[in-house]
């Protein structure tokens, strides 16, 4: 199984969740795991996302879209190993 870890960060208060939803819309129902984390000493937050069996082009375009998006945020893919 093709598994990919999608990580967004922003500084504390710039992480916006419903804009990183919304631009999930064609692979959403693939997210198998979530975590959210906020790290108040460093000012920052994060959502890192696990997708099962998503094209690399599809995540490509959701990290495009989050990095032209009007929100300063950072998209980063991590694959793992198949399981």
């Amino acid at each position: 199984m093709n598994r990919q870890i999608l990580t967004i960060s922003a500084d504390a208060g710039g992480l916006r969740v419903i804009a990183i939803w919304q631009n999930l819309q064609e692979c959403a129902a693939n997210v198998c795991a979530w975590t959210a984390h906020v790290d108040a000493q460093r000012g920052a937050e994060s959502l890192t996302l696990e997708f099962a069996d998503v094209s690399d082009a599809r995540l490509q375009n959701v990290v495009a879209t989050l990095k032209d998006s009007t929100f300063p945020m950072k998209a980063t893919i991590r694959h793992t190993p198949d399981v």
